[in-house]
């Protein structure tokens, strides 16, 4: 195997941002052309671009197109320079949208402007009310949204104005020109806050020239200067500074909703617009100071909410790595690696990756020995040995010595990809704790905007500055904010932290869900046994048997059936072709082998085909299968029983702990396979579970499952394509690493690493997320009633109000990181 040592380097260059044709921005992993400045957001832009400088025409038409000003407008700039129009142009829908069903379209949009519940709710409504759209589901913590919707109506641009008129401005969620928009965002964030801070500051000192001269008296022209000029700082404050919290009210009225920012924006107004009349009238106290102090407040705690907002964004992606966008490819015959883009990679390709690179594609390794880290994979810290005929993964590590890898799946096939697709899919789906939090939070905001109205008549009495004063108090300090997020940023973070031990939970609701589970249904093979069951022993019916066993090697290689591959690796393959090849999940296989009619499986599976062994023969088995804790694989060809494999698969070693401390944990355990009795009844005993079924076929799972889902919550934990219908049918699915993908699609969780323990760790994990939920919105409530009632009561200024505002938002933020 020959490394790159001779592969001249690449020079060290920054990479483009834009196409090199049209000029829009470059999705994550663009279209490579000859020269590494040469990149492309399509295919159809590379292919223009060579055509043009194949025929020489290049030169000009850039030189013209430069000149003209046609340059390609940038998307994250397209809400400023020309509206949403290019999102019904058909290129959008190619680079930026996937197919759906039934003719659907699906895209993902990042928006700015989210920080509460409130504008989930609000945005969620309003794209649903635009002609063609037919779902759409905001994430809170990453501000993604999520559009199905139908091409023929092209409802996107509308979509994008009407999202943008409330301060919703969308942009195609791509990667790092997402991180790009949240940066601007945030830089906008804190030009707000430094005009708030400005302009509150002189305020400042011209309240204080003011309040003295109420004790030791100043001429009027200087208390008009002062007082004019406190009214023309504060503007921009509130034209400004304070504007997200009216876009944000708006946008919730529209849709007939009372956001969050509701008795924010109405305190704003009702303290400006008094003090106008005051100034104007030359009567009664201003409020420009504490006006502009509150909001600059605010946005110090909107500021600190998006930075926690951001880390758990940052927590629930940190599963997956940017997979690197070029590749060394080796020639199949001598030669040197060549650096090719990771788009041309494809099937079969073989590809040279040296210590310390990442590997990019799934595959075997054909040429070298290393240790791989596979923590992003598995959550396991210790890199793993890999060498010939092994399996790698996208997106893992080569450590020390170097790779030759035979590409299996590439770009959106690898199982990272998979992985990412289906945690995007789980981080749109709302837990029903989550709707009633938000149903909660929007009563709430009519409690307070009522006992606001309240709390002014009440205080009439002691004039209108100290009813005003009270009453705006209450609007802020009330605020449902934390209810808000007590809930999504609790199960967004247990999500997280799932992701980065190997533990994909899919969703909300399925945190929910898991958390509820008392019942537990374990599969046997690869849950409590190793997973590589291996042929033991071999019994033979007929003298000439042996020569027919190649052939049944034969077959089960076409299955991925740990125990055919055990056959398999126990008798050597016949070189014959295999045909008619058919596999029953749970049962065996049956197929035609050059000339001979191969049956390989259970008793049962035999027994459809009008087969069976004498009462000597299974008497004989019955002895061994309770002697070694071992099944039999019974053998037939040609219509005749030859033989029988005993098989055997030895437990886990932390499967006797974990199972105890399940028990212990209250989970009543009940083991489920489709094994005989005899290798069931010895693992059942051995672990102590009381409760076990044997030779269960897929149907008989699943109906199993189903039944028990009538006492309790029930969760299922399977491996393989015969628990895909019992994982479906549980209250929560748990497919366990090295599993099928079947059964990894039907599961509501999945594990990166193989055995029970991370089952275990999922469900710990659930339970102490829905405790820090519900220790969230107890929190939250009992702060808000707590502090309106002070605001109620006169004992809460409004500036005082600003400050503890955020206080409970921050504080729920901070219990849902704690561990």
């Amino acid at each position: 195997m020959q490394g790159p040592e001779n592969v001249c380097p690449l020079p060290e260059a920054k990479a483009p941002e834009q196409c090199v044709h049209c000029g829009l921005p470059l999705p994550d992993k663009p279209i490579f052309g000859k020269k590494p400045e040469e990149q492309f957001c399509c295919r159809g832009c590379s292919l223009a671009y060579s055509i043009l400088q194949d025929t020489g025409l290049g030169r000009g038409y850039y030189a013209l197109r430069e000149r003209l000003g046609e340059s390609g407008q940038r998307v994250d700039e397209v809400g400023d320079l020309g509206g949403y129009a290019f999102f019904s142009d058909p290129s959008f829908e190619e680079r930026y949208t996937e197919p759906g069903e039934d003719g659907l379209r699906h895209v993902d949009f990042y928006l700015e402007g989210i920080h509460c519940a409130a504008c989930v709710w609000v945005v969620e409504r309003l794209a649903l009310q635009i002609q063609g759209i037919r779902g759409a589901q905001l994430n809170l913590s990453e501000n993604r949204l999520g559009i199905t919707y139908d091409p023929k109506s092209r409802p996107l641009e509308t979509l994008g104005r009407r999202l943008a008129s409330v301060g919703y401005a969308p942009h195609p969620a791509r990667g790092a020109q997402e991180e790009e928009i949240a940066r601007k965002e945030r830089h906008r964030l804190l030009i707000r806050i430094g005009v708030a801070a400005a302009c509150g500051g002189n305020i400042m000192l011209f309240s204080s020239a003011l309040y003295a001269g109420e004790y030791q008296g100043i001429e009027s022209g200087f208390a008009n200067l002062f007082t004019w000029g406190s009214l023309a700082l504060s503007i921009p404050v509130v034209f400004y500074s304070a504007m997200p919290f009216f876009r944000s009210a708006i946008g919730g009225l529209r849709v007939g909703s009372l956001h969050m920012d509701v008795p924010i924006a109405l305190g704003i107004v009702v303290a400006f617009l008094s003090s106008c009349w005051h100034v104007f009238t030359g009567t009664g106290h201003v409020w420009f100071d504490t006006l502009s102090m509150l909001v600059f407040l605010l946005l110090i705690g909107r500021l600190l909410l998006e930075t926690g907002k951001r880390r758990a964004a940052l927590a629930a992606r940190s599963l997956f790595a940017l997979v690197p966008r070029t590749a060394f490819m080796l020639p199949e015959i001598g030669g040197q690696p060549r650096r090719v883009s990771i788009e041309s990679v494809a099937e079969g390709d073989l590809l040279f990756v040296p210590p310390g690179d990442c590997i990019p594609v799934d595959g075997v390794v054909e040429d070298g020995r290393s240790h791989v880290d596979e923590s992003l994979l598995t959550g396991e810290s210790v890199p793993a040995t890999r060498g010939v005929g092994q399996e790698v993964w996208a997106g893992t590590s080569v450590v020390d010595g170097a790779l030759s890898i035979r590409a299996r799946a590439t770009g959106d096939e690898t199982r990272l990809a998979r992985l990412s697709r289906l945690v995007e899919d789980a981080a749109r789906r709302r837990a029903p704790i989550v709707a009633t939090a938000d149903r909660i939070a929007a009563w709430f905001v009519a409690v307070v905007v009522l006992a606001s109205c309240a709390t002014f008549a009440w205080w009439w009495s002691a004039g209108f500055d100290v009813a005003l004063s009270n009453a705006i108090a209450l609007l802020v300090v009330s605020c449902p904010c934390a209810l808000g997020l007590a809930t999504p940023f609790a199960l967004s973070v247990a999500m997280g932290r799932g992701a980065r031990s190997g533990i994909l939970i899919k969703g909300g609701e399925a945190v929910e869900r898991l958390a509820r589970v008392r019942r537990l249904f374990l599969d046997k093979t690869g849950t409590l046994t190793e997973g590589h069951p291996q042929v033991i022993e071999t019994t033979l019916f007929d003298e000439n048997a042996e020569l027919h066993l190649p052939l049944i090697s034969a077959a089960e290689q076409r299955s991925s059936h740990p125990v055919a591959r055990a056959i398999a690796a126990h008798v050597p393959p016949a070189a014959a072709k295999v045909e008619d090849f058919h596999q029953q999940p749970g049962r065996g296989i049956r197929a035609r082998v050059g000339a001979h009619e191969i049956l390989a499986g259970n008793a049962a599976w035999l027994a459809e085909h009008a087969l069976a062994t004498t009462d000597a023969q299974h008497a004989a088995l019955a002895v061994r299968e309770t002697e070694c804790a071992a099944a039999s694989i019974l053998l037939a060809v040609d219509g005749k029983l030859i033989g029988a494999f005993l098989i055997a698969d030895g437990i886990r070693s932390d499967a006797r702990e974990t199972t105890a401390a399940m028990r212990a944990r209250g989970l009543e355990l009940e083991l489920l396979s489709g094994d005989a009795e005899a290798p069931v009844r010895a693992v059942a005993a051995e672990l102590g579970i009381a409760r076990w079924h044997a030779s269960a076929s897929p149907e008989q799972k699943r109906e199993l499952v189903a039944d028990a889902s009538g006492d309790a919550l029930i969760g299922m934990v399977g491996d393989g394509l015969n628990d895909t219908a019992a994982l479906a049918a549980a209250g929560v699915g748990i497919a366990v690493h090295g599993g099928s993908e079947a059964a990894f699609e039907a599961a509501d969780v999945a594990t990166a690493r193989a055995g029970l323990a991370p089952v275990l760790e999922a469900i710990t994990l659930a339970r102490k997320a829905m405790g820090r939920v519900r220790l969230n919105l107890g929190f939250s409530l009992f702060y808000n009633v707590i502090t309106g009632t002070l605001a109620a009561t006169g004992h809460i200024t409004p500036l005082w109000a600003a400050v503890l505002m955020p206080i409970s938002s921050l504080t729920v933020i901070g219990l849902s990181f704690k561990r």
